[in-house]
C-alpha cells in the first residue's frame, strides 16, 4: 500500500491501481487500498466487475468498512448514481464517527481568541525582516475550498515553491505563547526568530517565494501577518452546501477534521470559520484577499492575472512534484467545472439539512430565491 500511494502521489495511477488491488486481495485487507483505489480514476459502468469487489470486501477491522463505504460513495457519484453514492457516505461518517472521541468544541475557540489577543499584544512591535523572501503566500478557508488548486496554479504561474500543507504557524503561535508564560517581552528579535525558523523547517530554497496551503491556518492569520508582514493572505471561499458536502464526503485523517463526519458538525465548524474570518478581516491590514472556488474553475487565467504577484524566473520548477493532499487524483486532473453547485444532486437527502441551514448560510429564506427544487 506504500509504494501505491507514493505511485498515487507523483501522478501514476495506473501503477498505483494494481498495487491497491493487491492490498485488499489480502487476508487482512489494507483498509487505505480500498479508499486509494476508489481514488485512483473515475469509474464507468464497464468497471462493474471491480465495484463489486470493493463493496464486497469484509472484515472485523471497522476501518475496513469506514473505507468500503467512503469508496463506494466515490464509485457511485462517478456513475452518477447519487443517492446510493449519499447512502454509502453516510454509512461511512456514521460508522467513523463512532469510532472517535467527542470533538473539543470548546478549545476552538479559546484558540482563535488567543491568537487575536497575541496579535493585538503584538501590533506595535517592530515587524522582523521583509528581505528574505519576496513572495510568502499562505492559502486559507474551509478545507475542499480549492486550495489544493489554487496552490498548483500559483506555483505554476508565478514560479513559488509549494509547500503544502503544514502546521508550521501553529507551532509558531505556540512558542510565542511560550514566550509569554515565560514572562518575555515579544520583540522583533523574537518574530525574526520564527521567521528564521519557519524559513528552515519549511525547507524553503531561495528568496523568490512560496506557497503554504493549510487551510486551517484562517485560526493564525493574524500570527502569520507577525511572522511576515507583507505575506498576501488569500482567503479560498466556496458555496457553503457545496463547502459542507465535500468536507462530510472527505475521509480526513486529521484529528482537528474530525467534524467531518457529521453533517450537522460540519455546519457547526462552519459558523465558526465564518466568525473567525470576519474577525481577522476587521483586524488585519492589508485584508486578506478572497478568492471563490467559482471563479477559480471558471476563469482561472482571470482570476490569476489579477493577484498581486509577479513571476519569479529562478523559482523554475520549484514545485516537488508530488500532492500531498486529500483530492490527490482530483488535483492531478484539468480544472473542471463539475463540482459546482455539487450539492444539488443530493437535494432529496439534504432536505432537512437545507431546512436548517439555508437562511443562515446564504443569507436569505429559501423561498425568496425562486428555488423549490
Amino acid at each position: 500500500n506504500d509504494l501505491a500511494t507514493i505511485h498515487q502521489k507523483h501522478g501514476r495511477f495506473a501503477d498505483a491501481e494494481g498495487h491497491f488491488l493487491a492490498a485488499i486481495a489480502q487476508p487482512d485487507p489494507v483498509p487505505g487500498a480500498l479508499l486509494g483505489l476508489a481514488n485512483s480514476r473515475k469509474f464507468t459502468a464497464d468497471d462493474q466487475d471491480l465495484v463489486n469487489r470493493i463493496g464486497g470486501v469484509r472484515h472485523p477491522n471497522p476501518m475496513v468498512g469506514v473505507c468500503r463505504d467512503f469508496a463506494l460513495g466515490k464509485i457511485q457519484s462517478d456513475l452518477k448514481n447519487y443517492r446510493e453514492a449519499f447512502a454509502a457516505y453516510g454509512s461511512g461518517n456514521k460508522a467513523q464517527k463512532q469510532q472517535l472521541p467527542a470533538y473539543p468544541w470548546p478549545s476552538l475557540d479559546s484558540l482563535v481568541e488567543s491568537a487575536r489577543a497575541l496579535t493585538r499584544h503584538c501590533q506595535s512591535v517592530a515587524k522582523p525582516s521583509t528581505d528574505k523572501i519576496r513572495q510568502p503566500v499562505f492559502v486559507v478557508g474551509m478545507p475542499r475550498t480549492g486550495t489544493t488548486l489554487l496552490e498548483q496554479q500559483l506555483s505554476d504561474r508565478f514560479g513559488l515553491q509549494a509547500l503544502g500543507e503544514r502546521d508550521l504557524i501553529q507551532d509558531c503561535f505556540r512558542q510565542l505563547q511560550g514566550w509569554q508564560k515565560q514572562g518575555e517581552t515579544i520583540t522583533q528579535t523574537h518574530l525574526q526568530r520564527l521567521q528564521d525558523w519557519y524559513l528552515s523547517a519549511a525547507g524553503v530554497s531561495g528568496s523568490s517565494g512560496f506557497v503554504d496551503k493549510n487551510p486551517l491556518n484562517f485560526m493564525f492569520a493574524g500570527i502569520i501577518r507577525l511572522i511576515f508582514p507583507h505575506a498576501l493572505v488569500i482567503h479560498c471561499r466556496r458555496d457553503p452546501f457545496d463547502t459542507l458536502l465535500s468536507n462530510w464526503f472527505q475521509l480526513f485523517g486529521r484529528p482537528e477534521l474530525a467534524y467531518s463526519f457529521d453533517l450537522d458538525d460540519c455546519a457547526r465548524f462552519y459558523r465558526f470559520y465564518k466568525s473567525a474570518m470576519a474577525d481577522w478581516q476587521s483586524l488585519l491590514e492589508p485584508p486578506m484577499l478572497t478568492v471563490d472556488y467559482e471563479d477559480l474553475v471558471t476563469d482561472t487565467d482571470g482570476l490569476l492575472r489579477a493577484l498581486p504577484l509577479q513571476r519569479q524566473e529562478e523559482a523554475e520548477g520549484s514545485g516537488s512534484g508530488a500532492i500531498h493532499t486529500a483530492s490527490l487524483w482530483q488535483a492531478r486532473q484539468p480544472v473542471y467545472r463539475d463540482a459546482l453547485q455539487r450539492w444539488r444532486r443530493h437535494e432529496v437527502d439534504l432536505k432537512g439539512f437545507i431546512d436548517r441551514y439555508y437562511e443562515e448560510f446564504y443569507g436569505q429564506d429559501r423561498a425568496e430565491t425562486g428555488s423549490t427544487d
